[in-house]
């Protein structure tokens, strides 16, 4: 088994049995600005400090791969609604600043293959993870 990255207890890798993988990877990071407002003039810009780090994902739910779309579908949520804190790890690095820990701040789910009986057999979860200090 080869192991791509992992959030916490959910690890993304590839074997002969299961491939569970993410597409679509991005990091972004910005600044924080502050507006003074002067009369007459425009807004004088104060530098307020870095913002914290996002990283997105598609995660691909696959049946026919050796996932369980539902099963890993309610993982994935139950980490996002108690907003546990984990490291990102991505290619055996940590991601983000003095390595630090990230949320999952964000979830979107698209349903991609919906079989007679109302099954999943193939599902796509849309993930943002933030930077946790």
């Amino acid at each position: 088994m080869a192991t791509i990255g992992s959030f916490g207890p959910i690890v993304f890798s590839v074997s002969s049995d299961k491939v569970f993988t993410f597409s679509n990877g991005n990091f972004s990071r910005g600044e924080r600005w502050g507006e003074i407002p002067r009369i007459g003039k425009t807004p004088k810009l104060q530098f307020l400090g870095p913002d914290s780090a996002e990283v997105s994902m598609d995660i691909t739910l696959d049946a026919t791969l050796g996932v369980q779309p539902w099963k890993t579908h309610r993982k994935i949520m139950i980490m996002a609604n108690k907003g546990t804190p984990n490291y990102l790890v991505i290619g055996g690095k940590k991601i983000g600043r003095s390595h630090a820990k990230f949320v999952i701040s964000k979830v979107s789910t698209a349903w991609g293959i919906v079989m007679s009986n109302g099954g999943i057999l193939r599902m796509t979860m849309s993930v943002t993870f933030k930077e946790y200090f």
